[in-house]
């Protein structure tokens, strides 16, 4: 043996050495970690997300199981390459987050109680089921992907699902555009398996076999540690904090101990603190709460309220609030004040908040107010608390905006200003269209119903997919056009000998859940639902088959 190839060998050696004992001490110490639940679980969320999607997707493929693609678009080309072949009936579903989604589940775990493979298993096997549904799919994507699938699996059903809030929708995202000029084709055995699921490769050791066994088994076992690297990393920083500054509480430094429930009407984003945490119960002006924000990285972050109609529209009023606040610098661009999104009765929109803006620094409670008259009548108004690419912590309390019509000044109109009520009730996002929205959306409805009556399919068929909804309200409580458009709409599916089924109101709303991120956060997630109503809405189409 060579000189250098000795070199090598113990330099490899020498790195497995230290790569276990680093692996073995990291593990031990990582596991004895009070906080050891916290960490698996920031760990476990971001683990779970990535295996939605690529991962997913390459296990379908070695299995060959093509029906569904889990990357939502982002690998519509390997998907239709990878599609699966079957000898069975076909049956084409296309549509939105409504069909690949089920409430508050990972994809990649709640993969089999999706309505198409309910459909699939109530079907008794007589349908080999194809689910191509987007997240947020368009029309125009509706109608390329069916189209390209059309060609490929030249199913004998086709069903495309449209709701009114994606019939709005007109992009055309990347993997769609990239698969619409493409030709691919639908053949028996056409799986590729992945290369490293054909061999498993054996360490690269040229040594005796229970040598590289015993190695193998070694790496194996300190390899665990690494499906850990989120919640290790944050371990870590957390470890290199305490060091360097022992006064830090790791995971916590806010020092508060959160609330059961959340603060009615108010919703926080973008800021250190969540709706339970930031619903602070030791400072405040009035009552006992205030809403907190804690800003150590200067995110964009703000309470904010939903927009409230005015029962009889005006142009004039008079607006108010407290903030007190604790180290606050702000940058050039950033924004420490009460802001307003105004809309007028024309449905034009504009941000109000001149001499709502607060000082900077530290200081105790300080009001700001104002009167102004707009140039027409205004119809909403939308309270947005904003600490905008600040750092520190602001709390806000006593948040007023009184409407002043024909000189008389009405009652504030801001629901919970001082933060007191308890979310006893959750709010729901609602989607409300102008008129010429309600004409788009059964346009592009109607040019869904044209190119699935030229489809060469023997069966088409339309569907409206449930949404939330009680006696009171809706997830679209514009009743009467939501009522004239379904007419509309079944209407011409008769004409163009498209069966329309009409799923609108089969749910019930236990069956939708809680939104748990984003702008919406906290609120009824209206359009999606869970297992249980997935199972209904594939019998109630199976019921309305024929």
């Amino acid at each position: 043996m060579k000189k250098a190839h000795k070199l090598f060998l113990i330099q490899i050696s020498v790195a497995v050495v230290l790569f276990v004992v680093l692996a073995s001490l990291t593990k031990t110490f990582f596991y004895k970690d009070e906080n050891i639940k916290g960490y698996l679980a920031i760990n476990d969320g971001v683990k779970e997300m990535a295996g939605t999607s690529s991962d997913f997707l390459d296990t379908l493929i070695v299995r060959n199981d093509v029906t569904f693609d889990p990357t939502s678009g982002k690998e519509l080309e390997r998907v239709f390459k990878h599609l699966k072949y079957s000898n069975k009936e076909k049956f084409l579903f296309v549509g939105s987050s409504q069909l690949r989604v089920i409430q508050g589940e990972n994809t990649s775990v709640s993969y089999e109680s999706l309505v198409t493979k309910k459909f699939e298993k109530f079907s008794n096997g007589r349908f080999q089921v194809y689910n191509l549904s987007l997240g947020g799919m368009s029309n125009p994507e509706k109608l390329i992907v069916s189209k390209k699938a059309s060609e490929v699996l030249k199913p004998e059903n086709v069903l495309i699902s449209v709701t009114p809030w994606d019939c709005l929708l007109d992009k055309i995202r990347l993997g769609v555009t990239t698969i619409e000029n493409q030709k691919f084709t639908n053949r028996p055995n056409l799986v590729e398996d992945l290369e490293y699921a054909e061999n498993d490769l054996l360490f690269p050791l040229n040594v005796n076999q229970k040598i590289t066994e015993r190695i193998e088994n070694t790496i194996d076992k300190s390899l665990t540690i690494y499906s850990k690297r989120t919640g290790i990393k944050q371990w870590l920083n957390d470890e290199f904090e305490k060091a360097i500054n022992p006064t830090n509480d790791s995971l916590d430094n806010t020092n508060e101990v959160p609330t059961s429930s959340i603060a009615d009407y108010w919703l926080t984003l973008h800021q250190d603190l969540d709706n339970r945490f930031g619903w602070d119960n030791k400072v405040y002006k009035t009552g006992k709460r205030s809403l907190k924000i804690v800003n150590a990285e200067g995110k964009r972050a703000r309470w904010l309220g939903t927009p409230i109609s005015l029962e009889i529209p005006t142009e004039t009023f008079e607006f108010e609030g407290w903030s007190k606040s604790d180290s606050v610098t702000v940058s050039k661009t950033g924004l420490y004040a009460i802001d307003y999104q105004i809309t007028f009765i024309d449905d034009t929109k504009q941000w109000y908040l001149d001499n709502l803006i607060f000082e900077n620094g530290t200081h105790d409670w300080e009001q700001v107010k104002t009167t102004v008259t707009f140039d027409k009548k205004v119809k909403t108004i939308k309270p947005v608390l904003m600490f905008f690419e600040g750092k520190g912590t602001v709390w806000f309390d006593d948040i007023k905006a009184f409407p002043i019509i024909d000189g008389i000044k009405s009652e504030n109109i801001i629901p919970n200003p001082s933060a007191e009520i308890e979310l006893t009730e959750r709010q729901d996002t609602s989607y409300t269209y102008s008129e010429e929205e309600w004409v788009k959306i059964r346009e592009n409805i109607f040019s869904v119903i044209d190119y699935l009556s030229s489809n060469q399919a023997e069966n088409k068929y339309l569907l409206l997919t449930p949404f939330w909804h009680t006696d009171k309200k809706s997830a679209y409580p514009q009743k009467a056009e939501y009522e004239n458009l379904v007419n509309a709409v079944k209407q011409y599916c008769e004409q163009k000998n498209v069966k329309c089924i009409d799923a609108s109101y089969i749910l019930n709303e236990d069956d939708f859940g809680i939104y748990a991120a984003g702008s919406v956060r906290d609120k009824i997630d209206v359009l999606h639902f869970g297992v249980r109503a997935h199972e209904e809405l594939a019998k109630f189409i199976i019921e309305k088959l024929n």
